[in-house]
């Protein structure tokens, strides 16, 4: 499960509401970025810093599974980028893990960094996050699909999730890259879901840059050809058109009997609807 990236999408976005998640109250803007430690060459792929004025500087890890080492390695990072920058303001570490279960437990040389005031290391389970923020979640709702026990719990709530993103009051981008987070984020909780499923439950037509087209044209791949065909990419491509504009979606057994040509003549004029109909 892509977890990680997903979570990371999504703050890069609107990193606020990392802070807003975990229920601490910060003020001012911040920003996300991924940054490398040049001395280690170690990537970290969310450092959140205030950009109005002085503020926390977070170093911020999520994960989708067990990992025994990553309180030390994340604590390497901190302590790295520390010796190397001239930065004597507040700090901390913040754990986001998808599972309580995926917690290996914070070791007992690290416990004072948790008992400090304020703390230096925060851990928290995404799923009792969200349960505190309840209907209240706002923009993080996307990342509820993540945290469904079972495809009943999930089919019972989707149409719920999809009402309360339409209506916030967001631009048309920021709504749309929602949706683009909502279908990345329910791929990655029911992966045996096919094109029809996903079609029928969610009303976004993802973006062609977004991880969720990306996402949606591997299973169209996977789904719509056979291993080692030169014209496989093209007929998975030309599916999930088909299937994101409401078309009837062609068999591979039909695509397959177009040429090289024909099948990229029929790609391109589906992109280009795509993109027509992106740019509204």
């Amino acid at each position: 499960m892509r977890t990680d990236e997903l979570i990371y999408e999504y703050f890069k976005a609107r990193p606020n509401d990392l802070f807003r998640l975990i229920g601490q109250k910060v003020e001012g803007s911040y920003i996300y970025e991924s940054i490398t430690v040049k001395t280690t060459e170690k990537r970290l792929d969310g450092f959140l810093y205030r950009i109005d004025a002085e503020g926390i500087r977070t170093f911020f890890e999520a994960q989708g599974y067990l990992d025994q080492k990553i309180y030390w390695r994340l604590g390497r990072t901190a302590f790295t980028w520390h010796e190397i920058n001239e930065f004597e303001g507040p700090w901390q570490m913040v754990f986001l893990f998808l599972k309580a279960s995926y917690d290996p437990g914070l070791p007992e040389e690290l416990t004072p960094l948790e008992k400090a005031e304020p703390p230096l290391i925060r851990r928290y389970c995404i799923e009792d996050c969200l349960k505190r923020l309840g209907d209240n979640a706002g923009e993080l709702t996307v990342l509820k699909p993540l945290v469904t026990k079972n495809r009943k719990e999930f089919d019972r709530n989707i149409g719920t999730w999809q009402t309360q993103i339409k209506e916030l009051d967001l631009t048309e981008e920021r709504t749309q890259m929602l949706g683009d987070l909502l279908i990345f984020a329910v791929m990655q909780r029911f992966s045996e879901f096919t094109f029809e499923e996903l079609r029928k439950m969610i009303n976004f037509i993802p973006r062609e840059d977004s991880v969720a087209f990306q996402e949606l044209k591997a299973i169209g791949r996977k789904e719509g050809r056979k291993e080692g065909r030169i014209e496989g990419k093209l007929i998975g491509s030309i599916q999930v058109f088909q299937d994101l504009r409401g078309l009837p979606v062609q068999s591979s057994e039909d695509l397959e009997k177009l040429s090289i040509d024909e099948l990229r003549q029929l790609h391109d004029r589906l992109k280009l609807t795509q993109q027509n109909l992106a740019s509204r």
